[in-house]
């Protein structure tokens, strides 16, 4: 079974790599839904620009605006890729994301089953 179908790969298909079309296709729905979380982030990013209209939080909040457009180009740009890239073009996935250190999008990628309901809500967990 392919990667594009986002369920398990035969054996034959990991020992012998998988296709790079199918990977990069693979990657274009990681991007999409990262895309799609951006723009649920923008109302409550305008909620709290109303509460400080500076320029400067106006600007910060164009940034989500910037990040949006951008994963979209980038998942047309990929997309582009893999139909052009030939069938037949394959490549080693355990070594690919070997670096990933995001468990949840390796296991999504080497062809495991998307998880459609959500988390459940814990603590918020702040980057700085």
């Amino acid at each position: 079974m392919a990667l594009d179908s986002c369920g398990p790969m035969d054996a034959d298909e990991v020992d012998g790599g998988v296709p790079l079309r199918s990977l990069l296709m693979a990657t274009t729905v990681e991007i999409d839904d990262l895309s799609e979380a951006s723009l649920r982030l923008q109302p409550l990013i305008a909620q709290a620009v109303a509460a400080n209209s500076s320029e400067q939080s106006i600007e910060d909040a164009q940034i989500i605006d910037h990040l949006v457009q951008h994963l979209y180009a980038l998942s047309g740009f990929i997309t582009h890729l893999a139909s052009a890239t030939p069938a037949d073009v394959r490549v080693d996935l355990e070594a690919a994301v070997a670096g990933l250190n995001l468990n949840d999008l390796k296991h999504r990628l080497l062809g495991g089953r998307r998880i459609l309901e959500p988390e459940p809500a814990g603590e918020l967990d702040l980057f700085a």
